[in-house]
């Protein structure tokens, strides 16, 4: 399961806040592991957001 997958995994179970915020969220948080694979940190797992 690549970090995106996690990720979805992760926001499935946190439903807090409006669908706007949720979308605005997993926006983010999308952005940010793109972020850190150009970075260079390929095989990470994420445990909590």
């Amino acid at each position: 399961m690549n970090s995106h997958q996690q990720l979805e995994k992760i926001l499935q179970h946190n439903k807090d806040g409006s669908y706007s915020t949720q979308s605005a969220r997993a926006d983010v948080l999308h952005q940010y592991i793109n972020d850190m694979h150009q970075a260079g940190y390929k095989d990470f797992k994420l445990l909590k957001v």
